[in-house]
């Protein structure tokens, strides 16, 4: 009897090991879309604003918008590697259908640079 108390003890612990390198991969994913919002937000508002600018800090204006895109499209990048390394854990985990992840953590597509502004 003793002997299967300790499995069980065992086998809790495993669950529970599992449940926290399942959570820390998910959190990893939020934290790296939440960082795509935040880029998203401050391009939104420079393009919003462009239209106020004068014509010799538009050009100015569109290096800094592409500039913040290409760290956007970077931090894009690093927010698929974490949905990859989720899918991985969830996958060694025995969770084969990934669709609720998906659904949950929405990573979007990359932006495209800004054209030439006149």
């Amino acid at each position: 009897m003793a002997q299967l108390d300790r499995t069980e003890i065992l086998q809790e612990e495993f669950l529970q090991e599992r449940a926290v390198t399942l959570g820390k991969a998910g959190e990893r994913l939020e934290l790296a879309i939440d960082a795509l919002l935040v880029l998203d937000a401050e391009i939104d508002c420079k393009i919003a604003h462009i239209s106020q600018l004068s014509v010799d800090k538009l050009a100015q204006a569109q290096v800094e918008i592409n500039a913040l895109i290409e760290a956007r499209n970077q931090a894009y990048e690093y927010a698929l590697l974490r949905r990859y390394y989720l899918i991985v854990t969830r996958e060694a985990l025995g969770l084969r259908c990934h669709t609720k992840v998906d659904e949950f953590f929405c990573i979007g597509q990359r932006r495209r640079p800004l054209e030439r502004i006149d």
